[in-house]
This record gives structure tokens, sequence and C-alpha cells, in this order.
């Protein structure tokens, strides 16, 4: 309820309860205050967008009328002339643009109503350098989920760029181990590969006659494609089997047997040999 100023008002005051209403009080009287100038706006600032500041506007008392305009006057701290702006009294909020980056401003702020002029608010704010555009219209259109995984893999990379660092500066990191790992395998089959081929060529030179012996456990046995064990020859098989051929004398009357020879390995490396003489 606003009052007229400069006014004498009476008042009087009954309570109510759930029974009834009570007996007024004495009458009191009072005056109203005369229209008067009204109190500094409170202001509080924002940084608005591109080159633009957002300065809020909070009424105080407004002197018995309402606020008609508030007067915005704003400079750099390096000049003396005054850039002015008008806000209508409705408004709550007055934006100061185009600013200049990395700047100080000062700022005056009065209220007018129909009888007078405020005592000033003063306020201070800073412009900061011009942003970088490209990099806050890319990550204003990113999510937290891709800045942080974007800030994983430029981690990773970089821990790849030391373990690599470390591999050629001081033969060490993750890197070596590995490259250590695949060269002793390759080193032991080349080893085995090479031990093969050497005893194959030891062999081929020398042009020797002597067999060669191939000892297995009793496990390694060889078998056929169809899977049947072969019957391998041990210390009582003979070397070779004779082949039974029948001979004819010229007369062609007589068949004779051929003779046979039998050889036997005994556990001392020592051959015998048995001959068959016998004919049919």
């Amino acid at each position: 309820m606003g009052l007229e100023p400069n006014t004498t008002y009476e008042v009087r005051v009954a309570a109510v309860n759930g029974k009834g209403q009570g007996e007024f009080s004495h009458t009191e009287s009072f005056q109203s205050l005369p229209i008067r100038e009204p109190s500094p706006p409170a202001v509080h600032g924002q940084r608005g967008v591109g080159k633009a500041y957002r300065l809020g506007l909070v009424k105080q008392d407004d002197g018995g009328m309402p606020i008609v305009e508030y007067i915005v006057k704003y400079k750099t701290d390096k000049e003396d002339q005054w850039m002015t702006k008008l806000v209508s009294g409705q408004h709550d909020f007055a934006l100061l643009q185009p600013l200049r980056w990395n700047t100080h401003y000062d700022v005056e702020i009065t209220a007018r109503n129909v009888k007078g002029l405020s005592e000033p608010t003063f306020y201070q704010f800073f412009m900061p350098q011009k942003p970088d555009i490209i990099a806050d219209s890319l990550f204003s259109g990113l999510g937290l989920g891709p800045v942080v995984g974007l800030g994983l893999a430029g981690l990773l990379l970089v821990l790849v760029m030391v373990d690599v660092s470390c591999y050629f500066l001081r033969q060490c990191g993750l890197l070596m181990c590995i490259t250590r790992k695949l060269c002793s395998k390759k080193t032991t089959t080349s080893g085995k590969n090479k031990e093969m081929e050497e005893g194959k060529a030891a062999y081929l030179g020398d042009g020797s006659k002597d067999p060669i012996v191939e000892m297995r456990t009793e496990e390694e046995r060889i078998t056929n494609h169809d899977g049947s064990p072969v019957h391998e020859p041990n210390e009582t098989t003979p070397l070779t089997e004779p082949e039974k051929l029948p001979l004819k004398e010229e007369n062609g009357k007589e068949t004779l047997k051929p003779d046979t020879i039998e050889i036997k390995v005994h556990n001392d490396n020592s051959i015998h040999t048995k001959q068959d003489d016998s004919k049919a």
C-alpha cells in the first residue's frame, strides 16, 4: 500500500481470533515523509558476451516517487571523458558495449525521480584479454566426456614420447623390454636352426658312410600315416633283411639258397656277424 508523501495518517488496531474481533486500540497518528531524492542504487557486475559488460541495478529507497531512470556514466582509467548511457527505471540492468579488451573501467550510476537525483554509486571492472575464438568454440561445443577423453589421449601421447626417448637415449623403458624379449626368442630359434645346419653340413662334408643313429625314448615311438606303430629295429634285428632268390645252375636242375649274413649290435657297440653257408 503506497502512502502519499507529506501526509498525516491515523491508525488503530484490533485483534481477531476464532471467537471474534476484539476492541480497537487507541488511535495513533503519524505523518509520511515528503517527496525526496532517491537513495543510491546497489550495483553488481557480470561479464557479458564478447566485448560487453552487464551491470545489475538494485533499487533502494525511491524517495516516495517511482524511479524515472538510471544515469550510467563510464570511462577507461586512462581517459577523462565520460560516456553516458540512460536506462529506464523499470529495468534492473544496464549493458555496456562495445568495450576494449584488457582495459580497466570506472563507472558512476545515479537514480532519478521527479524530485531529483540520488548520490552516485561507484563501480570498477576489468575487461580481460581477447579470448581465443577457435579454442572457445571448439570446447564449448564438447561435453565433459569428450574433453576428458582428449585429455587422456594427450597424456598417453606424452607417455609414449617419453618411452621412445628413454629407448634411444638410455636404453630403457617399456619399448626396450619388449624389444629384448623379441630378440631373445629370435636368437634362441636361430641358434637351434644354426646347430642343425652345422651338423648336417659336417655330416655331408665328412663323406662318412657310418649310419646315423637316432635315439628316442619309449614315449616317442614313430607311427605310420594310418596311426599304426612302426616296428623299429633293436639290438637283435638285422640291419637288412636278406632277399631269398632262387639260383639256378647252368643245367637248371639245382636251386641254391643265397648266403645270409646276420649282423648284431651289442651294448658295448661291438658288431658280430654270422654267415649262413647252408644250401638248399
